[in-house]
């Protein structure tokens, strides 16, 4: 059909270099100046082709409020009484063209009105990612569905870290190996092949690289908030994350749970949130601010403290977990028993990494340092 002829096509969103090795067969090189544009989220993929390659970085606000302009209001511009409210929704969609369109449409479609706008700026996440405009989630989505098998949980797993929060590889990598996401081989270590599946993610735009170390590797990642959510979604539907909200249903079946301070604080006694983790008896991942003392679970592999936990708690009552790969305790302070500590972890067989940020130096026990820190 194309043999002979001049050609321009245009491909959107190629997956994999398999795919494009499909349909390139069809396009006879002619010699008469055809062309072929594709675009990608992969960059494995745009360096397969050996030819111009642009990369689009988020926009920045003067850009972004040009597209959302264009898509709200077409070319007539936005009222003046709209402007400082829609650009308080638009710095909300932090530089992603594809929430800017969507929001922009949606507004185009709705009241003008300042209340009603308000009401939008308030919630703009939930707006984007509900019923209201399925076409924003199911694109979204694209990216989730044809991940690699061994990505899947991986990507899900950002999930548990709060919204806007500075993730910091090295813990990252303990998490994955902790939960068994890591297939290992022969020829790579743990976090070789795991800095890896974040390369991949990272090159898919599902993660972003925030800082470089010293050494030029990635210290620092984020999430967007939009593709954070399409985590909780996504993992909420399949099981694999359970994010401690205004209902428990479902908590006694939950794998991994996630209980933050500001739930705690806002929604929930402490109390009454501890009386509710007592019912999930297979519970296999804890992040969590409750610093009392939760029940017996052979099956927890991560256990992760974003508050001091009491004394006794950690002295005495960690020894349940017999499974334990991962022990984090990410605020303790100078009371911090330490030189107890060797007699609550001695029969942790399975430890990999026990993370203590405290105030106390020098007070570390030496049986620590006979398990597997990586």
């Amino acid at each position: 059909m194309l043999w002979g002829r001049r050609y321009l096509i245009v491909i959107d969103d190629i997956w994999s270099i398999e795919a494009w090795e499909e349909v390139s067969r069809f396009f006879p090189e002619n010699n008469n100046g055809s062309r072929i544009v594709v675009t990608t989220r992969i960059s494995n993929v745009a360096i397969h082709f050996d030819s111009t390659c642009i990369e689009l970085n988020f926009l920045d606000e003067d850009k972004s409020w040009k597209l959302f302009c264009q898509k709200a209001f077409d070319q007539v511009g936005c009222p003046s009484e709209l402007k400082d409210i829609g650009k308080e929704i638009i710095n909300k969609c932090k530089g992603l063209p594809l929430s800017i369109c969507v929001i922009g449409a949606l507004l185009g479609r709705s009241n003008r009105t300042q209340k009603y706008w308000k009401n939008i700026a308030k919630d703009l996440t939930s707006i984007l990612n509900s019923g209201e405009d399925e076409n924003c989630l199911s694109i979204l989505s694209l990216s989730y569905t044809y991940l690699p098998a061994h990505l899947k949980p991986c990507f899900l797993y950002m999930g548990i870290f709060p919204e806007d929060r500075k993730i910091f590889v090295s813990r990252l990598i303990k998490l994955w190996v902790a939960e068994g996401f890591i297939k290992s081989n022969q020829s790579q270590s743990w976090e070789e092949i795991a800095r890896g599946y974040l390369s991949d993610l990272i090159d898919r735009n599902l993660v972003l690289n925030h800082r470089l170390g010293s050494n030029g590797r990635i210290k620092i990642c984020k999430i967007h908030d939009l593709l954070r959510d399409l985590c909780l979604k996504v993992a909420h539907k399949e099981e694999f994350i359970c994010v401690m909200e205004d209902t428990q249903r479902g908590i006694e079946s939950g794998r991994r749970i996630v209980c933050n301070e500001n739930f705690l604080t806002a929604n929930y006694h402490e109390s009454r949130a501890l009386h509710t983790l007592q019912l999930a008896p297979l519970t296999r991942t804890l992040v969590t601010s409750i610093d009392g003392r939760l029940p017996k679970n052979r099956l927890l592999r991560v256990m992760s403290f974003n508050k001091g936990a009491r004394k006794k708690y950690l002295c005495r009552h960690i020894i349940d977990q017999v499974n334990m790969r991962y022990l984090a305790y990410n605020k303790l302070t100078r009371s911090f028993p330490a030189d107890k500590l060797s007699s609550s972890i001695d029969v942790l067989w399975n430890l990999q990494t026990i993370i203590i940020t405290a105030e106390t130096r020098g007070l570390f026990p030496h049986i620590v340092f006979n398990f597997l820190i990586f």
